[in-house]
């Protein structure tokens, strides 16, 4: 029983030791938890971290979600632009795809939580998160980029990192924002007009943000790097497969399976190597047959 009265005293004493006077209030920053692994300075991190703020969005002339995955150098191989050759069933959509892991190996997170994949998915059948519809660009305070496999503490789907976009929260009044830009040689261009608005309390905060964006257009030919020229899936200089053979297609026997690659005509001036199949299914050699 002393014992027991020893402790209750010393532990008034202690007490006693850190007074509290009523009304006595300590500042505290704001601290805001974005996952375990995120921090505010890179260097504090285990994990690279790259954070893209709200003027770096306005410096680089961002419009959609589709201009950050395609600035980072760590992601690559996302599917942002309208092409036969990948995006058949996504066209419209972006996705992230750091250090070409896949495009469903990096989680997307708004403000901390997951979000909902897209309706359409990739010519592979891989589902993604599709940053153009995810939150207009006005309303985005800063995206954190974990560039870091972490799969053990959110799972498979964050293999090849995380991404979380942290959305404005003091937003006062009403913004709008309307940008242009337009390429140097062609008439493609793209519109962009944006709206914010926002009002809060003592114990709330309401903001609401919508986005317009037009973007015309810009064919193959009239890009730099494929004026003049076609590509091919079978390489470049490529070859290809014709659909509907005939006589009338110039070098090319009549006849000629419609599943055999065809060698590309300019192949060697292109800088290419011809390689002719040695036998056609028929047991035929034909030189024109092969790739390039």
């Amino acid at each position: 029983m002393i014992s027991k009265i020893a402790i209750c005293a010393a532990f008034s004493a202690l007490l006693a030791a850190f007074p509290v006077h009523a009304g006595q209030v300590r500042p505290v920053d704001e601290v805001v938890v974005t996952g375990s692994r995120f921090v505010q300075s890179a260097l504090d991190s285990p994990s690279p971290i790259t954070v893209i703020g709200a003027d770096d969005f306005l410096a680089g002339g961002y419009l959609a979600g589709g201009d950050i995955v395609r600035l980072l150098p760590s992601n690559v191989g996302s599917e942002f632009n309208a092409d036969v050759f990948t995006q058949n069933l996504s066209v419209g959509t972006a996705n992230f795809n750091l250090r070409g892991l896949g495009l469903n190996a990096t989680l997307v997170l708004l403000n901390g939580r997951r979000q909902t994949v897209s309706g359409g998915i990739a010519d592979d059948g891989s589902a993604f998160v599709d940053l153009n519809a995810l939150i207009p660009l006005i309303a985005l305070q800063r995206t954190e980029v974990l560039k870091d496999g972490a799969s053990a503490l959110y799972g498979t789907d964050a293999i090849a990192g995380v991404a979380n976009f942290i959305t404005k929260s003091d937003v006062r009044g009403v913004e709008m924002q309307l940008d242009y830009a337009n390429t140097a040689r062609s008439a493609q261009h793209d519109l962009m007009a944006s709206l914010i608005a926002g009002t809060g309390g003592e114990r709330f905060d309401v903001m609401a943000a919508a986005s317009y964006l037009r973007r015309s257009w810009l064919p193959t030919p009239d890009r730099d790097f494929t004026a003049g020229k076609a590509f091919s899936s079978f390489g470049q200089p490529g070859a290809y497969i014709l659909l509907a053979p005939s006589p009338a297609d110039p070098g090319i026997p009549f006849g000629l399976d419609r599943n055999i690659p065809i060698i590309d005509p300019d192949c060697s001036a292109g800088g290419g190597i011809r390689n002719p199949l040695a036998t056609q299914p028929d047991g035929l050699v034909n030189a024109t047959a092969g790739t390039c």
